[in-house]
């Protein structure tokens, strides 16, 4: 018994000097693998204890270590920006037939004309400027109120037709004067004639020849239809008036639309050639500067002759006024009552229209003449 005694001592003592050398040996000399099972067989818990430490001490060393080579380690240089890419360009578009059309449309709204108001009343006095479209051309006119205007009292209506020449311009702005003077409503249709090759536009002028160019005798007819609806017009009185070689679209207005004018002045220009057979007589009053007529074209005839046989008038010619060398004369006995005359003035190489010391005042004579009418 004593003898199992003594061995199970001494088997417990080497167990703990074995313990002690493991625990004092340095962390480089740890336990063999076979060191560390046996301990760990032997099922003592503080065993565990060194080996966490001794994996502890070289990971400490490293971040040590590390920091320290971290200090040393030069700062990196900044980074430089990255460069911005250039924004791509928009791809073109090209027009494809389902683009191109509305363009083409946009285009052409923009280049054509704005054309004017022709239903709306007109009720302020001055001036009121028009463009239409007729006979596939861009045409105008202007319409000037009285000042004395009012929409319950029906006003005479006078077409002034200028002529191209810069006599023609001065003289129509005297007699627009006399036409707000009077009472008058006016238009002033422009003149579109077109060149000899059908498509470009010429100066201002006239197609009273019947040719195959500009319809200025269904533009002016528009124009007076457009003003009848935007005023009050007297239908007894509307009237034509021509200054130069507008003066022969007056007569072509006799000519062909003596239903609508009451009478027409022509200063300066001849009976234009062609057929002229009014159905209604129409008052006339020619008035030209030198006689014979100056300038007269083949062909053409002296209006207030051809106008006395056009309405029938059967008694020859008389003077109702002389001034000198200038005069007006009259043909009486004429259908409808019916007046037509002439009056030859500007002796003095003055305008017909403006008069001079001893010439006929073509604004006064008309006024007188279409006073009467």
């Amino acid at each position: 018994m004593r003898t199992v005694q003594a061995l199970q001592c001494a088997a417990a003592m080497m167990a703990g000097a074995l313990w002690v050398s493991a625990a004092s040996a340095a962390p480089g000399d740890g336990p063999s693998a076979r060191t560390a099972t046996t301990i760990a067989q032997s099922g003592s818990g503080a065993a565990a204890q060194p080996k966490a430490a001794a994996k502890a001490k070289p990971a400490a060393a490293a971040s040590k270590d590390g920091a320290s080579k971290a200090a040393v380690r030069p700062a990196s240089k900044p980074k430089a920006a990255p460069r911005t890419a250039a924004k791509p360009r928009a791809p073109v578009k090209r027009p494809t037939a389902r683009t191109a059309a509305p363009a083409a449309a946009a285009l052409a709204a923009k280049a054509a004309p704005a054309w004017s108001d022709t239903e709306s009343r007109l009720t302020r006095p001055g001036d009121h400027p028009f463009t239409i479209a007729h006979g596939g051309l861009a045409r105008s006119y202007r319409v000037n109120l009285p000042a004395g205007y009012h929409p319950a009292t029906p006003a005479p209506l006078l077409v002034l037709l200028q002529g191209a020449s810069r006599e023609s311009a001065r003289d129509i702005q005297d007699l627009a004067r006399q036409a707000q003077a009077q009472g008058f409503i006016t238009v002033f249709p422009q003149g579109a004639a077109r060149g000899l090759d059908g498509k470009a536009l010429v100066k201002a002028a006239w197609n009273a020849d019947r040719e195959p160019a500009a319809d200025d005798v269904g533009f002016v007819m528009q124009a007076v239809a457009n003003v009848f609806r935007q005023a009050s017009i007297d239908r007894e009185r509307i009237y034509a008036a021509g200054l130069g070689e507008a003066a022969a679209m007056a007569w072509r207005l006799a000519c062909d639309k003596p239903d609508i004018f009451t009478a027409v002045v022509g200063i300066g220009a001849a009976q234009p050639a062609g057929p002229c057979s009014p159905s209604l007589p129409v008052s006339v009053l020619h008035f030209q500067a030198g006689d014979p007529l100056p300038g007269a074209a083949p062909g053409t005839r002296d209006p207030a002759a051809q106008w006395a046989q056009l309405n029938g008038c059967s008694a020859a010619p008389r003077r109702i006024l002389d001034i000198g060398a200038d005069y007006c004369e009259s043909y009486g006995w004429c259908r409808g009552q019916a007046e037509v005359q002439r009056c030859v003035a500007g002796s003095d190489g003055e305008s017909p229209a403006k008069g001079g010391a001893l010439t006929i005042s073509a604004t006064d004579r008309m006024w007188d003449f279409l006073g009467r009418r």
